[in-house]
């Protein structure tokens, strides 16, 4: 599970160097309620974050190469508690991996955030499955 493997180029090296064995785990189907809510008061619909396109991708590349790769499911609800600081960090460089964006935005996102606080915490629980393949 490394964003160092981010193309078939850099997928192809992974399976290369392995030794018998190689293992990629990728969050898929992945539903992140406050970020998706970030996203779209900026108008971003695209969802990075899962790994869905990546690992369908990926099984096809090892099939067509003639491995039987294989794959493994587990759910995981992950239980985010950040400080409203933490969020607006987290939040609005999330959105510019995406691009750029304004000043007005930035504040909108921050008003945002600043309503789902509790407590001076943003709080999301991010529910994914974890799909490993292996071969």
């Amino acid at each position: 599970m490394t964003p160092a493997v981010q193309s078939a180029d850099t997928f192809e090296k992974l399976s290369a160097t392995s030794k018998g064995w190689c293992v990629l785990a990728k969050p898929i189907r992945r539903k992140d309620p406050v970020s998706d809510g970030v996203k779209e008061l900026v108008g971003i619909r695209e969802r990075r974050e899962s790994g869905d396109e990546e690992i369908l991708f990926a099984f096809e590349m090892l099939w067509r190469q003639g491995y039987l790769p294989q794959l493994e499911y587990e759910q995981q609800t992950w239980k985010m508690k950040k400080s409203l600081e933490e969020a607006y960090g987290l939040y609005v460089n999330r959105i510019k991996t995406y691009q750029d964006i304004t000043i007005p935005e930035e504040e909108k996102v921050k008003a945002y955030l600043r309503s789902l606080a509790r407590d001076g915490f943003v709080y999301e629980d991010v529910d994914t499955t974890i799909a490993t393949l292996f071969w």
